[in-house]
């Protein structure tokens, strides 16, 4: 009778060769860019609020939270049609609401507006 460990060795092996990527490297990416990501976050509320220059730290909040998704885009082979669909809806819901989070954070002066459009 196999053993947990067993179980999940033998379907990360699979994913390895069958997909081409390191899911050693994937979870480092994945559960190592949380610091980073919540840190370049930080700075870019701060920043904004500061109302001094947020290009980077929103650059580096976007690197960081879609490190891992990269890599797999990048190094795997052979990834289904609807990882991709999952990674996308994903990256919507997330920067949807990063907006929000930053945007919400802030006080009502400092919220950037989206324009209106004319006739309203």
């Amino acid at each position: 009778m196999s053993s947990t460990t067993d179980i999940i060795n033998a379907f990360l092996s699979d994913a390895q060769h069958q997909h081409g990527i390191d899911p050693l490297v994937f979870g480092l990416l994945y559960f190592g860019s949380i610091p980073l990501f919540m840190a370049s976050a930080a700075w870019l509320v701060r920043n904004i609020r500061a109302k001094k220059p947020f290009i980077l730290p929103a650059l580096l909040s976007i690197l960081f939270w879609a490190a891992a998704y990269v890599y797999l885009a990048a190094a795997g082979t052979n990834i289904p049609a609807w990882i991709y669909m999952i990674f996308s809806a994903v990256a919507a819901i997330g920067l949807g609401s990063a907006w929000a989070a930053v945007n919400f954070g802030l006080p009502k002066k400092s919220r950037r507006k989206l324009p209106r459009r004319k006739g309203r």
